[in-house]
């Protein structure tokens, strides 16, 4: 993801000018931004303090670092779990059945070849 070239100052600064009264064109314009990022960061940094965006950003990151490790483990996790048999799999005569005559209990396959 591309850096801003905004500073949480600048940022907080460019926001606090609507409430003095400038029209948003007029503060876009001045600042050099599109209104859509204008409106992105009101939606998101809206009434907080330079030293409170710095805090909202590192616990994005530390929950984006968090979900990539719980990630990581899930899949390590399923890479773990045995596999199934896989001979005679690849000829076309040959089919997976569970076998009936096992509890439910236990998942029995069977290769059975026609």
């Amino acid at each position: 993801m591309k850096a801003s070239k905004f500073s949480d100052a600048q940022k907080a600064f460019i926001l606090k000018q609507e409430v003095d009264g400038i029209p948003v064109a007029e503060i876009c314009h001045r600042a050099g931004i599109s209104q859509a990022t204008y409106f992105n960061w009101k939606k998101k940094y809206d009434g907080l303090l330079p030293t409170e965006m710095k805090r909202l950003k590192q616990l994005e990151d530390e929950n984006g670092k968090l979900r990539k490790l719980v990630a990581g483990r899930r899949t390590g996790y399923f890479s773990s779990a045995p596999q199934l048999p896989t001979v005679g799999l690849n000829k076309p005569s040959s089919t997976l059945r569970l076998d009936p005559t096992f509890s439910r209990s236990r998942n029995h396959i069977h290769l059975e070849n026609r």
